[in-house]
């Protein structure tokens, strides 16, 4: 019956999604949250929505609850073993690049440090979204639009390379071509 109830309130929150009601995906993505929180339930995947997440209190002007989704992602990719976590590295840190670009526009001053801890791995990863979401973070920093411009280059350079992969969110497909 859990199992039946969760995949239901999922359904349901995208559903929410594809309305254009950001309030309402927010309230339902809380609501996933906490019952995938209370049940154990395995196959909770926050990196396949927090980014839209982020995205929904962006476009309300509640930014400053980014930082709450961002405690989570870390909390559940820290909860994962070491397997798991080599399995689910790529896509924790393009959900990680993807919401510090949200909340970049109102916390600039919390975000850079983060951003630069992670910037050699995204770097490594040779993959385009990420990478691309790095660069657009950057954006809020005037002084290192030089540095934001030349990492959408390199992110452009990578078009193609994981076109084939499954990953959570963001592959080299032809809407990635285009946000490049």
């Amino acid at each position: 019956v859990y199992r039946g109830f969760f995949l239901f309130r999922y359904f349901f929150f995208f559903f929410a999604n594809g309305r254009g009601d950001d309030a309402g995906f927010v309230a339902e993505a809380e609501g996933v949250w906490h019952f995938a929180q209370q049940h154990g339930y395995g196959r909770h995947e926050p990196p396949r929505y927090l980014p839209t997440v982020a995205l929904s209190l962006y476009k309300l002007g509640r930014g400053d609850e980014i930082s709450i989704w961002m405690e989570r992602l870390d909390s559940w990719f820290a909860e994962l073993d070491e397997e798991e976590q080599k399995q689910e590295r790529r896509d924790y840190l393009a959900a990680t690049m993807s919401l510090l670009d949200f909340f970049s526009v109102f916390r600039p001053e919390q975000v850079l440090p983060r951003l630069r801890a992670y910037q050699d791995e995204v770097r490594a990863l040779k993959d385009s979204y990420p990478l691309r979401r790095l660069a657009c973070a950057l954006e809020a920093y005037p002084e290192l639009l030089e540095e934001s411009v030349a990492l959408h280059r390199e992110s452009a350079s990578y078009l193609g390379r994981h076109s084939k992969k499954n990953f959570a969110l963001g592959n080299d497909n032809e809407t990635e071509a285009q946000m490049s």
